[in-house]
């Protein structure tokens, strides 16, 4: 077939396009599409887009008919357009691509263009023209006319240089499959033609040599055509699998419009190496001499090869869903009556299409009810569009792992892709499955009944049915859902948004149950809490990123009330002590059973339920793992409520604010390494993080925990203590204030006592309780052991280690100010100067015989163990005694002491820490101290 005659053809074709096109329009719309090339033509400041007289502009062979002039009069009347050639088209053409002009074009749809500009545009050209298409989008807006522009240029589309995924885009995954639905949906608006038109469907093979042949021959010249490139006689295969996870990725929100896509694929990839594209099918009808706008029409042609090949495996139920899919997509309700205003060319195109595939007006009279599809057909239909999503994208990747050497698709798209169908699809304990997702607009019950009930096995769940049911009729009545948790089924309503705060529901429940007003109230604070029930989609940032925790709400105690039960058995809780974990004198803890709700960064919807102590525990560490530190941002602060109790509003605050404090705890900067402590039932707990990781370890009692503060540890790590913690004692003062590498010391005198607590270089509790005389004489003391201390750690420690000899030492006084509140008074050390005037007290320890034995120095005068046997201590005492000035009996301070590890028992590896020292000092200066008592008393008689 000659050239002229072919391109005569395709451009006959195009004009009875564009003339279905603007029958499906408005006049003010048609209008819209007659002006689209004049406002890419020229540069007028009044038309709309106008962005710079340089803004590139002009497009190849274009010359406004009289209709388009007219319009832009009206739009602006002084405008006046001038005919001359431009030295430059910027614009080589305008295309409208997808449904435009088809069966499958409806008011609903948008318009897909292409504005193919010329190679070589700088920068700023580009931009001002990408700024110019974001202009008369909304100018098309007006029209009530979705518009998508959409910059190209055929070098660099041939070239591959396509961005990354985007929401209008498959990226990386598509270019071959873009170029096909291209050239078999592309309507010529203004500029140069295709020349893929004219390469017949079997010189394809040769296509560059062919064109070059035809403007040799000067059958065409370089200036009328636009070069797309041709489309290979074989498909990469990772496009099929690109293209299905991109159409699934899509599908998640508009199935039934994704599912005619997937199909193509999988046919695509089922004739794969030498497959017949639909492009090359419509190609060929027309060299063949076919006309008919209705055979040759893009969807048509889909749905029927579509058809074929389902036919041909006899999966009649696909073969359903896409005939559903198709109808759908038309959006024309055939189950109406014909009128003359609603009778058009698609109308009876689609009426031959219906009655060939034999359906009944009872079939069209259900599919155009889905407006008003009830949750039953709407939870069948979506388990009939997972399957075949699911099908399709095992299909496909069956596929690509047959032809993986084929596979160079963009992996960030794969998993994006993944992710997204991952959050859709998959099935786990506790997700809520979001079933209404493009199916139905309306899924609103106005009655729902909830029914708690008891299995065999005495097991609980819950039933939720739709209308008023009672429990004789939940006998025989299917129930919409069941669940072991109330919430669970609570936010499956309300994400599927079957039930809102106007919705009338039922209750049946066990003897002190759930009550109708926690129920209530319940579903009040899932619609503040969760302002808008229909998830927005997880954007490609997100996806990109391993999920986390955006929104959450913790419910505690339902149709449980701790306090109703304590009255009963007697347990009269009248007291200051007013935390909700160990409340009262006998330390209740008053939080029980925990539901909770989270929605991911992935729009997954979570439910968990936890109950007791470790329950709680456990909801807390795994509400940590689902935001890991690591990934440097913080779950949102957790919104807690409780109905049940008097109590409620504190016990919910409470769960808050002990959420906050950890979260704030382990995502500080500074939080490497820290251990948070709190107390529940009077038994403390402590938690840690390790690899991302929150764990918690069971302390015990007051005793247990002293021993746990006062082991020694590898390393020094923070302690944080929970607001409610000990919060009447020292304790967490003296851990706000704690650091690593240095040792602090704290007196807290209490009349004739003095308690000292010493955290020493890697936080480890030091504590003793004892008689003191001055203040200053104590801690002079002190500061002479942690100078003798710190000089036998430096020697102790590998070179390198311990930078600094010199003590590193704070001292604090803690007293009550006038509120009774303890207060830390710093008090002023003087490092370099050591202290003068007192004996000083050096131990020598050792182990003979597996015995041990002292020396002891006094001013340099020497008492052992060789010398005076268990006497030792008397005649230390009796010395110290004898050379104060004052012969007063006050206690006796070692201010040096060298004792070997074994004799320590040391359980820490390195060097010997200095708690491990004050340990020894203080057992041996009770003994010193007993013997000095007793020397005194003994002066005295």
């Amino acid at each position: 077939m000659e050239v002229r005659s072919i391109k005569k053809r395709f451009l006959a074709l195009n004009r009875e396009r564009m003339m279905r096109t603007r029958a499906c329009l408005r006049e003010k719309q048609s209008n819209f599409l007659d002006l689209l090339p004049l406002l890419f033509h020229v540069n007028h400041p009044v038309f709309p887009g106008f962005i710079s007289k340089s803004t590139p502009k002009g497009i190849s062979d274009y010359a406004p008919s009289q209709r388009t002039l007219n319009i832009a009069k009206k739009l602006l009347i002084s405008f006046e357009y001038q005919k001359r050639a431009l030295p430059n088209y910027d614009i080589y053409s305008l295309f409208l691509i997808g449904s435009s002009g088809t069966v499958a074009y409806s008011t609903k749809s948008d318009f897909d263009v292409w504005v193919c500009h010329r190679e070589g545009l700088d920068p700023l050209a580009l931009m001002e023209l990408k700024e110019k298409t974001q202009a008369i989008e909304q100018w098309a807006e007006t029209f009530d006319l979705e518009v998508h522009f959409f910059l190209m240029e055929a070098d660099a589309f041939q070239k591959n240089t396509i961005e990354q995924l985007s929401s209008e885009s498959s990226g990386s995954a598509q270019r071959h499959l873009l170029l096909e639905e291209f050239y078999r949906t592309a309507l010529l608006l203004a500029g140069r033609y295709p020349v893929w038109w004219l390469i017949p469907p079997d010189r394809e093979e040769s296509y560059q040599s062919y064109i070059k042949e035809l403007t040799r021959k000067r059958f065409i010249s370089d200036s009328e055509f636009i070069d797309f490139g041709c489309l290979p006689p074989s498909l990469p295969a990772e496009e099929f699998f690109g293209a299905a996870l991109w159409q699934l990725y899509k599908g998640v929100d508009s199935p039934y419009k994704s599912v005619l896509k997937i199909l193509l694929m999988e046919i695509y990839a089922s004739e794969h190496p030498r497959v017949e594209l639909l492009s090359r099918q419509f190609k060929r009808a027309i060299y063949a001499g076919e006309t008919n706008l209705d055979r040759l029409d893009p969807y048509v042609t889909l749905i029927n090869r579509i058809e074929t090949y389902l036919q041909q495996r006899d999966e009649h139920e696909r073969l359903s869903l896409a005939r559903r899919c198709f109808y759908f997509k038309v959006n024309d309700r055939l189950s109406e009556a014909d009128t003359p205003r609603n009778t058009d060319w698609r109308r009876e195109l689609m009426r031959s299409v219906v009655a060939r595939w034999g359906w009944s007006k009872k079939d069209l009279i259900g599919l155009d009810e889905r407006n008003h599809w009830r949750i039953q057909r709407v939870v069948e239909e979506r388990r009939v569009l997972v399957d075949e999503l699911t099908h399709s994208y095992q299909f496909l990747s069956d596929f690509v792992r047959k032809n993986a050497r084929l596979t160079t698709i963009n992996q960030r798209d794969l998993n994006i892709l993944g992710r997204k169908l991952y959050a859709a699809f998959e099935r786990k304990a506790g997700k809520v499955e979001v079933v209404n997702r493009g199916i139905a607009p309306n899924l609103w019950e106005s009655h729902l009944t909830f029914h708690h009930a008891r299995g065999q096995n005495e097991q609980a769940y819950w039933l939720l049915f739709d209308g008023v049911v009672t429990p004789a009729d939940a006998t025989v009545r299917k129930p919409l859902k069941r669940s072991h948790s109330i919430v669970e089924l609570l936010a499956w309503c309300y994400f599927n948004q079957v039930m809102d705060i106007n919705t009338a529901v039922g209750l049946y429940t066990q003897p002190n149950g759930l009550s109708m007003r926690e129920l209530r109230t319940m579903i009040e604070t899932f619609q503040r809490h969760f302002a808008d029930a229909v998830l927005d989609d997880a954007s490609f940032d997100d996806l990109a990123r391993a999920a986390h925790i955006e929104q959450s709400l913790l419910f505690i105690n339902l149709g449980l009330d701790p306090m109703e039960s304590l009255t009963r058995e007697g347990k009269h809780l009248t007291t200051n002590r007013t935390d909700s974990l160990s409340y009262g004198g006998i330390y209740e803890n008053l939080a029980l059973t925990f539901d909770q709700i989270m929605v991911t960064s992935w729009k997954e919807v979570l439910t968990a339920r936890y109950s007791g102590v470790e329950g709680l525990l456990n909801c807390l560490c795994n509400y940590i793992k689902q935001s890991p530190p690591s990934s440097g941002g913080a779950p949102p602060m957790i919104s807690a409520h409780c109905f049940s109790s008097g109590r409620g509003t504190a016990i919910g605050k409470r769960i808050e604010q002990l959420f906050s404090e950890v979260i704030n705890c382990f995502y500080d900067a500074r939080s490497s390494g820290i251990r948070y402590m709190l107390a529940i039932e009077n038994i403390y707990y402590v938690l840690t993080l390790t690899s991302d990781l929150l764990h918690y370890k069971k302390i015990g009692g007051y005793a247990d925990l002293m021993a746990y503060l006062t082991s020694g540890q590898n390393l020094f790590q923070a302690l944080v203590f929970d607001s409610y913690a000990l919060k009447e004692t020292i304790f967490p003062a003296i851990y706000k204030v704690n650091k690593s590498g240095v040792v602090q010391l704290f007196c807290q005198p209490n009349g004739a006592l003095v308690d000292i607590y010493v955290l020493d270089e890697r936080g480890t509790l030091f504590f003793q309780r004892t008689e003191f005389y001055d203040i200053e004489s104590l801690y002079n003391q002190y500061k002479l052991f942690f100078d003798s201390v710190r000089y036998r750690q430096h020697f102790q420690a590998p070179e390198g280690e311990m930078k600094d000899a010199e003590v590193i030492l704070e001292c604090y006084q803690a007293r009550k100010d006038h509120q009774g509140q303890l207060r830390l008074t710093k008090r002023s050390v003087n490092h370099i100067k050591r202290a003068r005037g007192y004996i000083n007290v050096q131990v020598i320890g050792e182990v003979n015989d597996d015995k041990p034995a002292f020396t002891f120095y006094c001013d340099d005068n020497e008492f052992s163990t060789l010398e005076h046997g268990n006497a030792v201590f008397d005649e230390v005492a009796k010395y110290v005694l004898h050379h104060r000035a004052s012969g007063a009996a006050y206690p006796i301070y070692i201010t040096d002491i060298d004792i070997p590890a074994a004799l320590i028992h040391a359980e820490t590896a390195g060097v010997i820490q200095t708690s491990h020292y004050l340990n020894y000092k203080k057992n041996v200066e009770t003994r010193l101290n007993e013997a000095l008592k007793a020397v005194g008393t003994a002066g005295t008689t």
